[in-house]
């Protein structure tokens, strides 16, 4: 007996060290990821909650991740914060191991369970784990909500049930559309308590109040939602699309095989009820945004549905029921709308695996459909031991794999956002102080909501809005713009500003301006190509400069020579001429033309002979000088 015992010892041992080397393991993989990326790929999500963070008005969104990350976004720089940011975000994904194990171990062996848990966190973690959002702190919360339900209906525990609720609602302060699971865990709890019993009238009104409240409370959470409420086909659309969505993600036969499950015991019930609640969540979000399908929300059910599959797996399950739940995973495989372009940075990762196999084409939701219809049959048709090999197969291909292809695309994503910044990217704050407050000022189409969640996230200077002057409404004489401007330091794009210029990069230039704000100089007579008409003005308002250089170029013209007189004048606006310069250009030459000039404020007019490439068989009706380019050599700008 003590030989039998002794030798079994190892066995347990090699287990349990096992299972304590998994939380490592994942929470490696997470912070690898996490690191790897430079900068995020949900710009608009990460910059509401980094302004949150900074103590600044931003959109709707849940207070209690932005509350977290507060310490760090006032005290640190962005670099900082992003590296803070994304170690709490996989240090929640690794916590989830606990009650992902927790809820997979109640009808599973541990060595199921545990591949189940690695499971349910990987099909989001791996995408997520690299962005500021709530959605790792929000899965969490959701996850203990899940677990303290089912405990609470199998014990008859109320306070456990306050506890679950409790947990729930703080996901819902974390992400807004998690608003929908404190009903549906309510529910789960108090239907397997009515089943036989006479439901009273009181308590269907309450319950369709509650629906009615949950729709419009949670259109109430932004206006995104509030316009989405008035379009319930497209929210419906939307919601059963979702829940294909994160089907597909979840791997589909988990899905189908917890979908078998479905019951009146306290776990089946619970998903009975949470799925729709969430599904209806996701319709909603997705309606808001323009349509099309939104998973994040179903995501948070993963430690269930893993759960409920591992159950599956060990006990066996009706074949009626299979077919039954084969059959609806793949109905909401056909709803799903097939995106464009992009499905990850569509808030749809699941999506993003089967768009690379089967390339993006129309017919993608009844591939799908189909492929959800053969899990079902190769359940039922093939012998135990190849179905279970097979399907264990496409399980770890389609989860772990399909999330590694769609964080190759966030990744890409988080690449190319990265190119357009710059470097450093900090260089406003560097400029300026990352406590001094800076507005931006540009042109029209300018600046993308993209690129300003962006700037925001890098600088803390940066005020949240942008704006937006046409440089042609400026006064002729004084070059003053009909805008004002909070703050005498400004982001310049598109245009340029009057005042002591800081600092200068691609995206434009940092100046501390003097009231009124005026534009340095404006340019008349320039087509958006770079080419001229007959006459073209150029007017300085600042700058103590003494020279302005003129590149008068016909390069681009390829055609018959057509030489071209240009006349260049110099004088202060309204007053006598103080320079002129005569010269000739000809196709595919320039000449550069050097004059003094005034001191600012002055003009430059240009006249050049013009002709037409119509003339010469093209389509181009317009007559053209050249294109010309203006050079102002000017010291300290004031």
């Amino acid at each position: 007996m003590a030989d039998g015992v002794a030798a079994t010892r190892p066995v347990a041992t090699s287990g349990t060290v096992a299972l304590l080397l998994v939380p490592a393991f994942v929470l490696g993989i997470l912070l690898a990821e996490a690191l790897v990326l430079s900068t995020g790929w949900l710009p608009l999500e990460e910059a509401v909650a980094v302004e949150r963070a900074r103590g600044l008005p931003a959109a709707m969104t849940g207070p209690l991740y932005p509350l977290l990350l507060a310490p760090l976004a006032r005290r640190t720089d962005a670099h900082a914060l992003l590296i803070g940011g994304r170690i709490l975000g996989a240090v929640c994904w690794t916590a989830m191991l606990v009650p992902a194990y927790a809820l997979a171990r109640r009808g599973a062996p541990p060595r199921v369970a545990a591949i189940a848990a690695v499971l349910s966190v990987l099909v989001p973690g791996a995408v997520y784990a690299g962005t500021l959002t709530p959605d790792a702190l929000a899965t969490l919360l959701a996850a203990v909500a899940l677990v303290l339900e089912l405990r609470a209906s199998e014990r008859g525990s109320r306070s456990l049930l306050a506890a679950a609720l409790a947990c729930s609602l703080a996901a819902a302060l974390t992400r807004p559309w998690l608003a929908a699971l404190p009903p549906a865990l309510t529910a789960a709890y108090a239907l397997p308590r009515l089943r036989g019993r006479r439901v009273s009238p009181f308590w269907l009104a309450g319950a369709a109040a509650a629906l009615y409240g949950l729709y419009y409370g949670l259109g109430s959470a932004s206006q995104e939602l509030a316009t989405a409420t008035a379009q319930p086909w497209t929210v419906l659309r939307g919601g059963l699309g979702s829940a294909g969505a994160a089907a597909l993600g979840f791997g589909i036969a988990p899905a189908a095989l917890a979908g078998a499950r479905l019951s009146m015991r306290p776990a089946a019930a619970l998903l009975a009820c949470s799925a729709p609640a969430l599904a209806f969540a996701a319709g909603l979000s997705a309606a808001g945004t323009g349509g099309g399908v939104d998973e994040r929300p179903l995501l948070v059910l993963g430690p269930l549905v893993f759960a409920l599959t591992a159950e599956a797996w060990s006990e066996g399950t009706s074949p009626r029921r299979v077919i039954a739940s084969s059959a609806s995973v793949g109905l909401l495989l056909a709803i799903v709308p097939w995106p464009a372009a992009k499905p990850t940075l569509a808030h749809a990762p699941g999506l993003e695996f089967a768009r690379e196999l089967i390339g993006g084409v129309g017919a993608g939701p009844l591939l799908l459909a189909a492929a959800g219809l053969a899990v079902g049959g190769l359940l039922l048709r093939a012998p135990a031991r190849i179905a279970a090999a097979v399907l264990a197969g496409v399980v770890l291909a389609l989860v772990p794999g399909g999330e590694l292809v769609a964080w190759n695309q966030a990744r890409s994503a988080a690449s190319s956002f990265d190119a357009a910044l710059g470097r450093p990217r900090d260089w406003v704050d560097r400029a300026v102080g990352a406590r001094s407050t800076v507005d931006i000022v540009s042109v029209p189409n300018a600046v993308s909501d993209v690129t300003l969640a962006e700037w925001q996230l890098w600088n803390r200077s940066l005020r949240p809005s942008v704006i937006v002057v046409d440089p042609t409404r400026a006064d002729a004489r004084t070059g003053v713009l009909p805008v004002a401007a909070k703050s005498p330091l400004l982001l310049a794009v598109g245009l340029d500003v009057a005042g002591r210029t800081l600092a200068r990069s691609p995206q434009g230039a940092v100046v501390r301006a003097t009231p009124p704000l005026r534009i340095a100089a404006s340019i008349q007579g320039l087509y958006a190509d770079g080419w001229s008409g007959a006459d073209v003005i150029y007017r300085r308002f600042s700058g103590r400069g003494k020279t302005l250089r003129v590149t008068i170029s016909r390069h681009a013209w390829g055609g018959p020579e057509v030489p071209g007189a240009v006349s260049v004048i110099a004088s202060p606006i309204g007053g006598a001429v103080t320079a002129r310069r005569d010269t000739e250009v000809h196709a595919g030459h320039e000449v550069v033309v050097e004059l003094p000039v005034p001191p600012a404020p002055f003009e430059v007019d240009v006249h050049l002979d013009t002709f037409s490439p119509s003339s010469f068989g093209l389509k181009d009706t317009r007559r053209l000088g050249a294109q010309l380019s203006f050079e102002y050599s000017s010291g300290q700008v004031g």
